[in-house]
């Protein structure tokens, strides 16, 4: 089978294998999802195909592993580097390791790498899809398990630490005040939203592959107050995790008097990330779908949270740090048709949404120094 121009095709075996599936790209990108899915509706049945990026390919379009073999050296084309590493090899190899105790503050300079490597706009690189191979995964759960189980991760997994909570600010000083109105910054930025979808969807291609980008974020409007806790009662959180961050060298921190009933929404996994977005949706596919395709892979309709109707319920919505490992830039089913992306967020973080804070002292001014630590200015 070929399109008109002869650029793609695929052909389908006497024994229902699809093969030989390939685009030149004369047709332009994105077409083989097209391709695999005629092909299973022409009757394909299985196919092999070289791990790990064909496989994920083929994945979503209905094909799943049943059987991996290593790849036979005697097939391997002129020229082949037969000093790489395989993914299997580099998980044989991290399965050899004796892992390190953790502790707090290997754990904290890990969870800020991590941050600051995020990227929502574009592609996974290689470390990214080294790490989501099968063989890596199985050996980076042994890691996974290992950091999971140290005390020193327990405040991961816990809501909104309401006696400790700081904002930050890395450039001039903080208002007199916390956000005065937040409701109408909500509903400012929700105008926003609708008016940018309403025109992307006219002036941008339907085509996820379309080199475009522009808004990617689905966190809350980022002039509200934000906080984080206190990690072991030394520095704010959010002076180390920040997101793809501008390398600031100076920042200024004050604490935040909450109220003692604030009723606040705990983001503590997918789940509730997609209860969120069944209860309260707002749709921004044309607006993010080159971004989230690009980081995720998946192609449809996306909704984020309609943080204005949210308000409604929440004085407060927090994301805990295990939502964040487990859940940040994938894409999170929310109906059979939608999905959505927990982006632009910092892990600890919370946004406020009334008005009903305050600033309790003086701002802290903090700098970072030659070993990449944060320290009181004089």
């Amino acid at each position: 089978m070929l399109t008109p121009s002869g650029g793609a095709g695929y052909a389908i075996d006497d024994e229902d294998n699809l093969v030989s599936v390939f685009n030149t790209g004369k047709d332009g990108k994105g077409l083989v999802d097209t391709l695999v899915q005629d092909a299973l509706e022409k009757g394909a049945l299985r196919l092999d195909a070289y791990d790990p990026v064909l496989t994920k390919m083929y994945a979503k379009n209905g094909f799943h592993p049943v059987a991996r073999m290593r790849f036979d050296d005697q097939y391997a084309p002129e020229g082949w580097d037969f000093n790489a590493v395989s993914a299997d090899e580099v998980a044989r190899r991290l399965d050899s390791i004796s892992l390190a105790g953790a502790n707090s503050t290997l754990l904290r300079d890990c969870l800020a790498a991590s941050c600051d490597n995020a990227r929502y706009w574009q592609e996974p690189d290689g470390t990214d899809v080294l790490a989501a191979t099968d063989s890596m995964m199985r050996s980076l759960t042994r890691v996974a398990e290992h950091v999971a189980s140290s005390h020193c991760t327990s405040w991961w997994r816990q809501p909104v630490q309401r006696n400790e909570q700081w904002s930050t600010t890395w450039e001039g000083d903080f208002d007199a005040s916390p956000s005065i109105d937040p409701i109408g910054l909500l509903r400012s930025t929700r105008a926003g939203i609708i008016e940018e979808e309403r025109t992307a969807h006219i002036e941008r291609p339907a085509d996820p592959t379309a080199n475009w980008s522009g808004d990617w974020w689905s966190s809350p409007a980022a002039a509200l107050t934000s906080s984080t806790r206190l990690l072991d009662g030394t520095s704010p959180a959010n002076l180390w995790f920040v997101e793809d961050s501008f390398g600031w060298d100076h920042a200024q921190t004050i604490k935040v008097k909450i109220p003692r009933e604030a009723n606040i929404y705990e983001i503590d996994s997918a789940d509730a990330w997609a209860s969120l977005c069944k209860r309260f949706p707002i749709e921004v596919t044309a607006q993010v779908r080159h971004d989230w395709y690009r980081t995720t892979g998946r192609s449809g309709m996306w909704v984020m949270p309609d943080w204005l109707r949210v308000a409604e319920h929440y004085n407060a919505v927090h994301l805990q740090v295990q939502a964040y490992l487990c859940a940040a830039g994938t894409a999170i089913p929310i109906t059979e048709h939608t999905a959505s992306v927990i982006a632009g967020w910092n892990p600890d973080q919370t946004y406020w949404f009334t008005p009903e804070i305050a600033w309790s002292g003086d701002p802290v001014r903090w700098e970072r120094r030659e070993d990449d630590g944060w320290y009181i200015c004089g």
